[in-house]
C-alpha cells in the first residue's frame, strides 16, 4: 500500500478580464462585441505559421503565439488587409488582419520561456472550414475548435489560461507552489498608453477606444483547509508594461483554483416552464425534465412526441438532452399528461422518470399496469425513454391518487420509486404480499423489475388515521438493496421505531420523516420524525431529498420552520434565525442518533433545500431557494450578493463534519422575481450541474448558451423559464493535474480526486473517467514524474509517471464499469512523517478484446496528478 497521498498543490489564480470600457458590450467607437461565443481554433495553415491558435467572433479577431496575444477589435470586415508586425522580442511574424478600422493590441509576455506550449481545452462540437482561396486544394476543413487555451510553462512554475466570459477575454495566471509571480511582465504594443486607476483597474488606451482590465482576484487555502482571499494588485512599470504583486501569498500553503460557471442557459417557451430534475452521463451530456405550459417549447424532429398543447392552462411535461457545452439540444420531447418528479440514467443512457399522470398518459402494453385506475386526480406513473429520445422502453401507471416523486436505480436497471398514494379508498394502490404494510397509508414505495413488467414489491406505510396524510419525496438505496426514503407527514400516527432520534410528532402543520426499509421490504429498519413543536405560517417542516454513503449513514435536507428543530453541538448553525431555514441532517447507520444536524439560512425570510448529493469525502451539496439577503456565501463564489426579489437560487457545499461551508453562492437576476434551484447532478469529474426555474431576464446565462433570452415577461407571478448551469468548484488543495492521456473511444481518460490528500484521511479516493468499459487497468503511483511526457515505447501510451526510476512504484488494480468509470478507494495513514511528501499518479488501461482499441497493444493512459500530502 502506498504510504501516503496528497491533496492539492498550492495554485495562485488571478483573474484579469479585457473588456470595452464604460460598456460591457461595445467599445467607445460603438463597435459591437456580439453575444456569440469566442471559439479558439487551431491554426491549420490559414494564418502565419508563428500563430498557434486563432479566436474570432463578429467584431474581434485574436491570434495566440507562444509568448503573445494579438487582439484586433474591428468594425465591419472589408476585403482589404493590413500587415501587422513586431509581436515578441524575436522572429516578428506577420498577420493578415481586416483593414476596416482595426483597433489592434499586442500583449507580449516578456521573458517568457521559449519552451512554453499552448493547448486547446474542451473540444467543441463546432469545427471551422477555411474556404477563402479560389483553389480548392488550398482549402482547410474540419479545423478543431476549443472553448479555452492553456499556456503551459509560460514562466517557471506558471501557466496561463485564456477563455471568453461574459463578453470579456479572460486570462487566469496559475502559479504552482514556490513560483514567483513577479516573473509575469506584460508589454502592450499598439496602445497609446496605460492608466492604472485607484480602484485597481487598468485602462488601456487605443486609437479607437479604450479597454479596461479588472482588478485581479487571488485565493488560496490555509493550513486548516479554509479558503481565503489573497490581496493582489497590478503595478505599472512604465507606459507600456505592467505586472502583478501578491505580497501576502504564502508559497507553502494550500491553494484552490477559483470556481466559476462554465455555462448557464434558459430553457423554455413563451409561457410558464420549470426544470425539475437533472442527470448527467459520463461525457458531461446533461438530461433534464420538467413541466411546461408553452405550446412552443423547443422540440426536436424525430423525438417521441414533438407536439406541445396549445392550451395556456394545460400543464404537460418535457424531457430534454443537452450537449456537454450547453449550446445545443440533442433531443427534446413532450410526455403528455405527466408531471415529472425525478429522473435517473442507466448504463445505456436510457432515462427513467416518474411523476403524475392522468387518463391518456402514454403507457406500453407489457408494463405492469398499462391501464391504471383514474378518477379526476393525478396518479403516480413511471417510465423509461430510450437513449435517442424517440421511443418508450416501458411506461406504466403505478396506482393510487397522488404523485411519484423520487426514483433511484440499481445498475441492473431495477427501479425504486416513492411518493404519495392518496387515501387509497376510491383508487386502490397495488400491494404485494409480505411487505411491511399492505393496509391503507399515504406513503408508498415500489420496486420494479428491469423490463418494467412486474412489481418486485409494493408497500404502503405512513399514517393510518383518517385525514392524516404524507408523501415521500426523496429515495436512496445502499449496497444491500435497503431503501431510504424521506418526506413529509402531517399527523402523529406515522410509524416510528424504538430508539429513533424523535419518536413523536412535534406538532404544528407537519414534520419531516426519514425511514429505512429492509431489502426484502418486510421490515422497517428504522423510522423517525424530524420536526419542531413551533412552526411559522411561512411553511411546513419537510424533507425533500436524501442520500446514503458507503457506511449506511443517511443525509437528509429540507426546510425547518421552527426554533427547536434538532441540531447538534459544533454544527455550522445551531440557532434558528429566520422564518423558515434549510436543515441538513446526517443520521448514523442504525438510525438511532444524529451524527450532525444544522440549520442553514439568514436572519430574515425563508430558505429551502430541494436537492442533495454527497461526494466520496462525505461533503454534502444542496440546492434550493432563499429569500434571505444575508444567506451565508463563501469568498470567491460565483455570486456572493443577493440580487433582489422575493427569492433567489442558492447552491451550497457543506463539509463532511457539518461544521463549515466549503462553497456557497447565490444564483439569480436583479429583477423583482422569484427563482429556485430544483436539482443537482454530479459528473464523473466532479463537475456540478444545476437546474431550476427563474423569471429574471438578466439571470446570469452565458454567451453562446443554447438560449440566452428569457421567453417570458420577467414580472413577479409572470412567465418563467427553466434554467440549467454547469459549475466547476475547482481542484482540491494539494493536487495538480498535468499532462495529456491517450485518446480512447469516449475521449481522453481523466484522473481526478475530490478530497484533500491529508494525513489520516480515511476516505481518499482516485476516480478515472473515459476508461474502456468493463476493463482492467492499473493505477500507478511513484515519487518521480516522467520528464518528457511522451510515448517512450512508441505504442501510443503517454507515460507521465517514471517507471524507470529507482524509487518504489505502487500499483493498484482497477476495474471500470460499463460506462468507463473506475475508482480506487484507499486511506492515508495517520503518520505525521507523510506530510509534505509528493507523489505522481496515472492510470493505464487495457482495452477488452473486440472493442475500440486506440493503440496497437490495446493500452491507453490517463492524464496524471501531482499529489502532495497535507499535514
Amino acid at each position: 500500500m502506498i504510504p501516503c497521498f496528497p491533496s492539492w498543490l498550492p495554485v495562485l489564480c488571478m483573474f484579469s478580464g479585457l473588456a470595452p470600457a464604460d460598456n460591457a458590450k461595445k467599445l467607445e467607437t460603438n463597435v459591437q462585441i456580439h453575444r456569440l461565443p469566442l471559439r479558439f481554433m487551431k491554426n491549420a495553415g490559414q494564418v502565419d505559421g508563428h500563430v498557434q491558435f486563432v479566436a474570432k467572433k463578429p467584431g474581434i479577431l485574436a491570434f495566440f503565439t507562444k509568448n503573445a496575444f494579438v487582439l484586433n477589435l474591428a468594425g465591419p470586415v472589408s476585403n482589404g488587409t493590413n500587415t501587422l508586425t513586431g509581436v515578441g522580442p524575436s522572429e516578428p511574424p506577420s498577420y493578415s488582419m481586416p483593414a476596416s478600422g482595426p483597433c489592434s493590441l499586442f500583449l507580449t509576455f516578456e521573458g517568457a520561456s521559449p519552451d512554453a506550449t499552448i493547448e486547446g481545452l474542451n473540444t467543441l462540437e463546432t469545427v471551422e472550414n477555411d474556404l477563402h482561396d479560389s483553389d480548392s486544394n488550398a482549402w482547410t476543413t474540419d479545423i478543431p475548435c476549443f472553448d479555452s487555451l492553456r499556456y503551459r510553462g509560460l514562466y517557471s512554475g506558471i501557466d496561463l489560461i485564456v477563455y471568453d466570459k461574459n463578453d470579456r477575454l479572460e486570462y487566469d495566471i496559475i502559479a504552482e507552489p514556490g513560483a514567483d509571480i513577479s516573473q509575469v511582465i506584460i508589454r502592450c504594443d499598439g496602445a497609446r498608453g496605460l492608466n492604472l486607476q485607484s480602484d485597481g483597474e487598468l485602462d488601456i488606451a487605443l486609437d479607437s477606444g479604450r479597454l479596461h482590465q479588472g482588478p485581479p482576484i487571488a485565493e488560496q487555502r490555509d493550513k486548516s483547509g479554509q479558503c481565503r482571499a489573497v490581496p493582489c494588485t497590478v503595478f505599472q512599470i512604465d507606459g507600456s508594461r505592467y505586472g502583478f504583486k501578491a505580497p501576502e501569498y504564502d508559497i507553502h500553503s494550500i491553494l484552490r483554483i477559483d470556481p466559476g460557471i462554465e455555462y448557464c442557459t434558459f430553457l423554455g417557451g413563451s409561457s410558464v416552464d420549470d426544470v425539475g430534475s437533472v442527470a448527467v452521463d459520463e461525457t458531461g451530456t446533461l438530461y433534464c425534465t420538467g413541466a411546461t405550459y408553452s405550446s412552443n417549447f423547443p422540440s426536436t424532429p424525430g423525438a417521441f412526441n414533438t407536439t406541445f398543447s396549445s392550451s395556456p392552462t394545460y400543464l404537460q411535461s418535457f424531457v430534454a438532452k443537452l450537449n456537454s457545452t450547453g449550446t445545443q439540444i440533442i433531443y427534446s420531447t413532450s410526455l403528455h399528461f405527466c408531471g415529472i418528479g425525478s429522473i435517473s440514467l442507466n448504463a445505456s443512457h436510457a432515462m427513467y422518470f416518474c411523476g403524475a399522470g392522468t387518463k391518456g398518459y402514454p403507457t406500453t402494453p407489457h408494463s405492469f399496469n398499462p391501464n391504471g385506475y383514474i378518477l379526476q386526480q393525478y396518479t403516480p406513473v413511471v417510465g423509461v425513454l430510450n437513449s435517442t429520445g424517440n421511443a418508450l422502453i416501458y411506461s406504466s401507471y403505478i396506482g393510487g391518487q397522488g404523485s411519484a416523486q423520487g426514483l433511484v436505480l440499481e445498475s441492473s436497471g431495477i427501479a425504486y420509486v416513492c411518493g404519495g398514494a392518496g387515501d387509497n379508498q376510491n383508487s386502490p394502490f397495488p400491494k404485494t404480499p409480505g411487505t411491511f404494510q399492505t393496509t391503507n397509508g399515504s406513503v408508498f414505495i415500489v420496486k420494479i423489475n428491469a423490463n418494467g413488467t412486474a412489481l418486485m414489491y409494493s408497500s404502503l406505510f405512513g399514517a393510518s388515521a383518517a385525514g392524516v396524510g404524507g408523501s415521500a419525496r426523496g429515495i436512496a438505496i445502499d449496497a444491500q438493496g435497503a431503501a431510504y426514503i424521506a418526506g413529509i407527514v402531517d399527523g402523529p400516527t406515522f410509524p416510528v421505531t424504538t430508539g429513533a432520534p424523535q419518536t413523536t410528532f412535534a406538532g404544528g402543520t407537519s414534520d419531516a420523516f426519514v425511514s429505512k426499509l429492509s431489502a426484502d421490504s418486510t421490515k422497517l429498519e428504522y423510522s423517525t420524525y424530524l420536526g419542531s413543536p413551533f412552526q411559522y405560517s411561512f411553511g411546513d417542516e419537510q424533507a425533500w431529498a436524501i442520500a446514503v454513503d458507503s457506511t449506511g449513514s443517511a443525509y437528509v435536507a429540507g426546510a425547518a420552520a421552527g426554533p427547536n428543530f434538532p441540531t447538534t453541538p459544533g454544527a455550522f448553525q445551531t440557532n434558528f434565525q429566520g422564518v423558515q431555514e434549510i436543515f441538513i441532517t446526517k443520521l448514523n447507520p442504525s438510525g438511532t442518533g444524529l451524527i450532525y444536524s444544522t440549520y442553514l439560512g439568514g436572519s430574515s425570510n425563508g430558505s429551502n433545500a430541494y436537492s442533495l448529493k454527497i461526494d466520496a469525502n462525505g461533503d454534502a451539496m444542496i440546492s434550493g431557494s432563499t429569500s434571505a439577503s444575508d444567506f451565508p456565501t463563501t469568498s470567491g463564489c460565483a455570486q456572493p450578493v443577493y440580487s433582489g426579489g422575493p427569492s433567489e437560487c442558492q447552491f451550497v457545499e457543506l463539509d463532511s463534519l457539518g461544521s463549515g461551508l466549503l462553497y456557497s453562492t447565490f444564483l439569480g437576476g436583479s429583477f423583482d422575481t422569484s427563482e429556485t434551484g430544483s436539482s443537482i447532478a454530479v459528473g464523473l469529474d466532479g463537475t456540478i450541474y444545476l437546474g431550476g426555474v427563474t423569471n429574471a431576464p438578466n439571470f446570469p446565462v452565458t454567451l453562446g448558451a443554447f438560449d440566452t433570452l428569457l421567453n417570458g415577461n420577467g414580472a413577479v407571478g409572470g412567465f418563467s423559464d427553466g434554467w440549467l448551469a454547469k459549475v466547476t468548484l475547482g481542484t482540491p488543495a494539494g493536487v495538480v493535474p498535468y499532462g495529456t492521456g491517450t485518446l480512447g473511444c469516449a475521449g481522453a481518460q481523466s484522473l481526478v480526486v475530490y478530497s484533500t490528500p491529508k494525513v489520516g484521511n480515511p476516505n481518499f479516493e482516485f476516480t478515472c473517467s473515459h476508461c474502456p468499459g468493463d476493463s482492467l487497468g492499473l493505477l500507478l503511483i511513484t515519487n518521480q514524474s516522467y520528464a518528457t511526457d511522451s510515448d517512450p515505447f512508441g505504442i501510443g501510451l503517454n507515460l507521465l509517471v517514471d517507471l524507470f526510476s529507482s524509487s518504489e512504484i505502487y500499483a493498484f488494480d482497477i476495474n471500470s464499469n460499463s460506462l468507463g468509470g473506475a475508482s480506487v478507494p484507499t486511506a492515508i495513514p495517520n503518520n505525521s512523517l507523510l506530510g509534505g511528501n509528493k507523489y505522481y499518479a496515472q492510470v493505464v488501461s487495457l482495452w477488452p478484446s473486440g472493442t475500440c482499441t486506440p493503440s496497437v497493444l490495446g493500452l491507453s493512459s490517463s492524464n496524471a496528478l501531482a499529489i502532495t500530502i497535507q499535514p
